[in-house]
């Protein structure tokens, strides 16, 4: 999400995002990829101000490996740049497909622990699910555990 915030001209400012000629109070413009967008801002006395700017989105990112050692680098696993998607859920196999964790939301992390005691290192699996109504992708793959 960008928000955009205008200063300047007579208070009383609207806001439009890439040739909607509709003008609204909302200044808040969420993306779904990177490329230029184009904003404008109208203030009270109808002056508007047009502005492009190249915008980047950050696409959910899925670590390939973690190391649970405990000196603060890498020591849990999950999926990064999640915030928008609140209702996450994520799930954790061993290579027999056990259910090794399962968890929904995004304040969480693997820590590598099954049960209250380490794994192993190798390999384990995930399926993760975003459940939202404008983005329910879907994720499938696997990742290592080094220790």
């Amino acid at each position: 999400q960008y928000t955009v915030e205008a200063v300047g001209g007579e208070p009383g400012y609207e806001y439009s995002f890439d040739d909607d000629d509709s003008f609204s109070a909302n200044n808040v413009l969420t993306i779904r990829s990177s490329r230029d967008y184009t904003f404008y801002v109208k203030d009270a006395k109808g002056c508007i101000v047009e502005q492009t700017l190249f915008l980047e989105f950050l696409d959910i990112e899925i670590p390939d490996f973690f190391t649970p050692e405990g000196d603060g680098i890498n020591d849990t696993w999950y999926p990064i740049h999640i915030d928008p998607y609140p209702n996450i859920t994520v799930k954790i196999f061993d290579r027999y497909q056990r259910l090794i964790a399962s968890y929904k939301g995004n304040q969480y992390s693997w820590n590598g622990l099954y049960k209250n005691k380490p794994l192993p290192s190798g390999d384990y699996w995930y399926i993760i699910k975003l459940n939202e109504s404008s983005d329910n992708r879907e994720f499938k793959g696997n990742f290592t555990l080094v220790r």
